[in-house]
């Protein structure tokens, strides 16, 4: 998910906690080998909708998604 999203799932309190990591690379790696997709459990599907996210199961890599320096 872009960076944008990823700080508002976790700047939302219904998941802010120790159990959540922002973490954001330019080089995602290898599918596989360096990272893979983890099953939905449909825990956070409330905080989804009520944030207007909506998962997606592709590396599109835009500006948006890198910090600036």
């Amino acid at each position: 998910m872009p960076v944008r999203e990823a700080k508002t799932i976790c700047g939302d309190p219904r998941t802010s906690s120790r159990s959540y990591m922002l973490s954001w690379s330019d080089e995602p790696g290898v599918e596989g080998a360096d990272w893979a997709w983890v099953p939905d459990n449909g825990r956070l599907d409330q905080v989804l909708s009520d944030l207007n996210i909506t998962p997606h199961r592709e590396w599109n890599a835009s500006p948006d998604d890198v910090p600036a320096a």
